[in-house]
């Protein structure tokens, strides 16, 4: 990886929950309840969601680094969904979860050099072997997977007296 490489991808990491953020305090709070179809998540759970997956995420970056090349576990997400009241999750603490995870991430992963970035791996029961490009790739699309759900429930909500 280059250090421009480098760069660009971190950048755009900390865009990523930057714009998350901001679509969550402009959000008003009647809107964060609303469950558009009976299949989709409200956009409270999609935070409390993404607190998880963050959490899972940096531990795995971290674990690549420390353990490089260890296994990890997979993720079920609808016993997390289902089991640990993503409905009330406070979406404040949950950001700021978020937002600590990756500011830590950030001044961590600018430190590390750049021909390191791909001999720190983890294996993904799944996914097999991923680098920490790969890992961090991965945060990064899914904070986007989930705005792009948020979208689409304020669309869908978009004749709701707020």
């Amino acid at each position: 990886m280059t250090e421009q490489e480098k760069s660009s991808l971190l950048r755009e990491y900390e865009n990523t929950v930057r714009r998350l953020k901001e679509i969550i305090t402009s959000t008003p709070r009647q809107a964060l309840d609303i469950r558009p179809k009976a299949d989709y998540w409200t956009i409270r759970e999609h935070v409390a969601h993404l607190m998880d997956c963050e959490i899972f995420g940096f531990t795995r970056y971290r674990k690549s680094i420390a353990q490089p090349g260890a296994a990890v576990e997979g993720f079920d997400q609808k016993p997390w969904q289902s089991d640990l009241d993503y409905p009330v999750m406070d979406i404040s603490r949950a950001m700021r979860i978020i937002e600590t995870l990756h500011e830590i991430a950030l001044a961590h992963l600018a430190a590390i050099t750049n021909r390191e970035w791909d001999a720190y791996t983890i294996t993904h029961p799944e996914r097999g072997g991923e680098n920490l490009t790969k890992l961090i790739n991965r945060r990064i699309e899914h904070i986007k997977e989930h705005i792009g759900y948020i979208n689409r429930n304020m669309a869908l909500n978009k004749n709701q007296e707020f």
